[in-house]
């Protein structure tokens, strides 16, 4: 979380200089930046390298936590209500609700409070199945 990318795949200093060639090339910075998924990636270095870039910056410090064997063979043994939550899962996503908004023609101060209704229910479904499963 220092500003590198994709799990730095794409060392701080190749991701200023592609988001400072990719933003000039566009003449504007991007809409949004989302650094509130999984990876932990929401924090002050990270924020401080990549906010020349972007207009709004999104990110989460929700304990999102990990998966390992115990839960995958929660989720297996029970396929069918696993499938409905990954349905869930997707279109509470916030690429999912970012791009139907896009594709809406929403403003996009509109589709990042739907980007973050969308956590809340994601969350919501989640404390449900964590209690459910007894997962923690």
């Amino acid at each position: 979380a220092d500003g590198s990318l994709f799990e730095g795949v794409i060392v701080k200093k190749d991701a200023v200089e592609l988001l400072g060639s990719t933003t000039k090339q566009l003449g504007k910075t991007l809409g949004v930046m989302n650094f509130g998924g999984n990876c932990a990636e929401g924090r002050w270095k990270m924020l401080e390298t990549t906010h020349p870039f972007a207009t709004m910056i999104t990110a989460s410090d929700l304990p999102v936590g990990g998966w390992n064997r115990t839960h995958h063979q929660i989720w297996k043994d029970n396929k069918t209500h696993s499938q409905h939550v990954t349905k869930e899962k997707a279109r509470l996503s916030s690429l999912n609700i970012l791009k139907e908004g896009a594709e809406a023609g929403k403003g996009l101060g509109v589709v990042l409070d739907e980007v973050l209704e969308g956590r809340r229910a994601y969350w919501k479904l989640m404390r449900k199945e964590i209690k459910r499963t007894k997962i923690m």
